[in-house]
């Protein structure tokens, strides 16, 4: 096994052919500078000739090259091998990728002998032609480094195990500088990647000129592509999160993750691996997806803790319940407290705020108080401030800024607009006051109403804004008797989110509850 390997980002090609997403010229361009200050050392930044938006990216890309602000990554242009009947030199797309002026170029070609002849339309020798051709043209028109992606090599191997060995052979013979052997369907298994590339090792290919390309529709991607390098391969591709076609392809965020902290494999500079929780993010804010809350290293819940045996014994020592630091790469231990927590959660996350909580009959009676409403189907789970006011009701403070008197919602229609109009009488301060307040809908109206009363007595809240608003059925069998739990999380200033949540059959009510727990939190945040 290698100590170093080479990690091809194809994040912005592969990864934009997945369901639903697509990268404007903009974020395309954003990515890479993400991605280049990850130090990822390459990026298949796109397929010169097939649409108009990559061929002026690359532009672009040159633009900041001279500028200087593209130091860690060379980004390559993908297309296929030359179309059959048509000379290297006239072939259009190969044309495009000399012309994007790219830092490299990766070609994909027909591995499978079924795909040359049946989906190609060519013989197994002229197949062998073409992929030379291509090579060598790209090789000796622009003297820039070269990859060939084996197309379905796994699948070829099984099918004509000759026929695969001489695609290697005429790809290196062409002047390729990689090799990339393609898991194009996503359903081979481990076991057998690890034989035939021992296979190749027999054979004498320099295997450290060889990469590994996965896609996870048997979910086998990363653990073939850790095999390929434990093999002997020294060169691996995906993408930031996994994303792409069908089932997606490697997950990058694992794979260095993986090798770089846990197998001592150097994949990107090592002051850069805690940006890998921020770069997942990012990359999942442009797919306009939240991605898997449970996603490995980088998920919300990657390293949260919820049973109170296990917050114990991370107290004595983290490696009994983690299998890497968090923070390594960027990421965070959550402590949950829920109805299945123990006493030491609770003194875990609160213990040093509330010096009460030294007094154990005060944590259990915070313990069984949570129990209590859970049971109820009110869970404070992900709502930090929620579960902040409700222990400091259970320890005795007085936090509550305001009482609803009367809370009236209406729908009026303005011919092809529908507004919503909330009239709200409070008690605050010892003092009554009404507002009346138009929205775009009841919780928009509701939302506009409190900071209508509030605005006077905290001018603040003019930066207080709400970044999320969620609804879950708790009850479904109810149907529309079905209690509902809002969470809603504001934003002040730069500080971080917080989310409180509000339970009732009625989901006005519910999410009076949760702005009113809301508005409280943010009084206690100004005066602390």
């Amino acid at each position: 096994m290698l100590n170093k390997i080479e990690i091809y980002d194809t994040t912005l090609r592969d990864g934009s052919q997945g369901a639903g997403i697509s990268f404007s010229i903009e974020e395309k361009l954003f990515l890479t500078q993400l991605l280049n200050d990850l130090g990822i050392p390459y990026i298949e930044g796109g397929w010169p000739g097939s649409n108009p938006k990559d061929e002026m990216y690359f532009k672009k890309v040159g633009e900041k090259k001279k500028r200087g602000e593209l130091k860690n990554s060379q980004v390559f242009a993908f297309s296929s091998t030359r179309r059959k009947g048509v000379k290297t030199s006239e072939d259009f797309f190969l044309s495009k990728m000399i012309e994007s002026n790219a830092d490299g170029f990766c070609v994909f070609g027909k591995t499978w002998d079924r795909q040359a002849t049946e989906a190609l339309g060519v013989s197994l020798s002229e197949n062998l032609n073409i992929i030379k051709e291509s090579i060598s043209f790209l090789k000796e028109k622009t003297q820039k480094p070269v990859f060939f992606d084996c197309e379905h090599f796994f699948d070829g191997y099984k099918s004509n195990k000759s026929y695969s060995m001489d695609v290697l052979k005429t790809a290196l013979k062409a002047g390729a500088d990689r090799i990339i052997l393609c898991d194009t369907n996503g359903g081979t298994f481990s076991h057998e990647c690890q034989d035939i590339i021992q296979e190749l090792k027999k054979l004498s290919f320099p295997l450290s000129k060889f990469g590994f390309h996965g896609h996870n529709d048997g979910g086998m991607a990363l653990s073939n592509s850790i095999t390929s390098v434990r093999s002997g391969l020294g060169h691996i591709q995906g993408t930031i999160n996994g994303i792409g076609e069908r089932c997606g392809n490697t997950d990058l965020v694992s794979v260095i993750s993986n090798l770089q902290l846990k197998m001592k494999v150097h994949c990107i500079p090592p002051d850069k691996v805690n940006r890998l929780f921020s770069t997942s993010k990012k990359v999942w804010e442009l797919t306009h997806g939240e991605g898997s809350q449970n996603q490995p290293f980088v998920g919300e819940n990657s390293f949260a803790h919820k049973g109170g045996i296990h917050v114990s014994a991370l107290q004595k020592s983290p490696e009994f319940y983690e299998h890497i630091r968090p923070e390594s790469i960027g990421n965070r231990r959550h402590i949950l407290i829920s109805e299945l927590s123990g006493q030491s959660n609770i003194i875990n996350t609160f213990g040093d705020k509330y010096p009460e909580l030294k007094d154990k009959s005060k944590v259990k009676s915070v313990l069984h108080a949570i129990q209590d409403v859970e049971k109820e189907g009110l869970s404070y789970e992900g709502a930090y401030a929620s579960l902040e006011l409700f222990i400091r009701s259970i320890l005795g403070y007085k936090d509550s800024i305001m009482e609803k008197n009367y809370l009236k919602i209406s729908d009026l229609d303005f011919g092809k607009r529908k507004m919503s109009e909330a009239s709200l009488n409070l008690n605050f301060r010892g003092n009554k006051t009404m507002t009346v307040s138009l929205g775009v809908g009841p919780v928009d109206a509701l939302s506009k109403a409190l900071r209508k009363a509030l605005g006077p007595f905290y001018p603040e809240i003019e930066k207080l804004k709400l970044t999320d608003y969620h609804v879950k059925i708790i009850d479904g069998h109810c149907g529309t008797m079905a209690k509902v739990r809002v969470s809603i999380q504001h934003q002040f200033l730069k500080e971080k989110p917080f989310t409180t949540i509000g339970m009732s059959e009625n989901i006005i009510e519910a999410s009076w509850q949760a702005f009113e727990s809301a508005f409280t939190y943010f009084a206690y945040l100004i005066k602390k």
